[in-house]
């Protein structure tokens, strides 16, 4: 399965193809629901799309209010980061205090309005994560019980009459069961850590252990990933040329300097055939006060191998050399403190 998609020169992640995907979905769906309200239709949908792309840029561009002096400093961030979760809240309230200002400037009926945005976002909820349980097919049981609620949820919302009512909440009752003994057989672990790690495959998806290499530092010391394991691991594929990596460095070295001490490791594998030497490397390594391992790619093998297609990509890997998480683009502090603290 794909992570990206190129178009051109441009790379795409597949994650947000499927986050508009299932948004379009949410819109179309309180466009329809409101067939009956013609008069009502343009003015709401106006308002929810005003409100969704002004959260967006206020989520996005928030990162220059809680993180100044990295905007200072390196201005390039904003193009390469968001505000977070901290930014995901400010967003929410102000397309919360926006919709609320236009409900009573345009006298538009709550209700109504209520129920119109609960069904689109309900559908987009739903609709998303079918998407991830069909594209990348990893917790597809979780994906597909959100799914199935969302659906539980948006018919009964839909539904006209109080008996329809009732057996789509009886049908919703059978999903649950059937649900909870389905996700009973199954383990809460990572695989091969209850059954041992001889039966894990070696590759790249997540439960699988990561592929062994050994590179040599710009020290000429060998540094092999196996010997890491107990330790977890943010392997991260980069070069010097490359903006996005320039920008989550400074990131990366807080969080490494944070947390060195508790079991956790950065090793960057730097994509040395696109260098113009070591003293390059080393430059840039000393300009951003680098001192979490460093080894040089040479032959662009293990680029290859970890199918880096777009830098920075990032392998988060448990302490038995398992793989939890890849991620395609920068890596704030925020994002690796979140995944490296839901891993063991």
């Amino acid at each position: 399965m794909l992570d990206v998609i190129q178009l051109g020169p441009f790379l795409i992640k597949m994650t947000t193809i499927l986050y508009i995907a299932a948004g379009l979905l949410g819109y179309l769906t309180i466009f329809i629901s409101l067939k009956n309200e013609a008069a009502l239709r343009k003015e709401i949908t106006e308002m929810v799309s005003t409100a969704v792309i002004a959260s967006l840029l206020i989520w996005k561009f928030s990162y220059a209010l809680f993180h100044p002096l990295n905007v200072w400093e390196n201005p390039a961030a904003l193009l390469y980061f968001s505000g977070g979760d901290a930014g995901v809240w400010l967003a929410s309230l102000a397309a919360a205090a926006y919709l609320a200002f236009q409900i009573r400037k345009r006298q538009i009926p709550v209700k109504l309005f209520g129920k119109t945005l609960f069904l689109g976002l309900v559908t987009a909820w739903g609709a998303g994560h079918l998407l991830w349980a069909v594209v990348f097919r990893q917790d597809w049981l979780y994906d597909a019980a959100q799914a199935g609620l969302s659906l539980i949820l948006f018919l009964w919302l839909t539904a006209g009459t109080v008996q329809r009512k009732r057996w789509v909440a009886i049908a919703g009752i059978i999903g649950l069961i059937g649900w909870g003994m389905l996700n009973s057989g199954s383990s809460s672990l990572a695989p091969g850590q209850a059954s041992g790690q001889s039966s894990l495959k070696v590759g790249l998806n997540k439960g699988e252990l990561a592929p062994d290499f050994e590179l040599r530092t710009l020290e000429n010391e060998r540094i092999r990933l196996s010997e890491l394991k107990g330790q977890k691991v943010i392997l991260n594929l980069w070069a010097t040329w490359c903006p996005p990596c320039r920008a989550e460095m400074p990131d990366m070295q807080a969080f490494y300097e944070q947390e060195k001490d508790q079991g956790v490791t950065i090793l960057a594998v730097n994509l040395f055939d696109t260098e113009q030497g070591e003293e390059q490397v080393a430059a840039f390594l000393k300009e951003y006060g680098i001192t979490f391992p460093v080894v040089l790619d040479e032959g662009k093998q293990i680029s290859r191998q970890y199918q880096a297609i777009s830098i920075p990509t990032s392998y988060i890997i448990d302490s038995q050399g398992v793989i939890q998480y890849k991620m395609i683009g920068p890596l704030t502090k925020e994002m690796m403190e979140k995944m490296l603290a839901s891993i063991e």
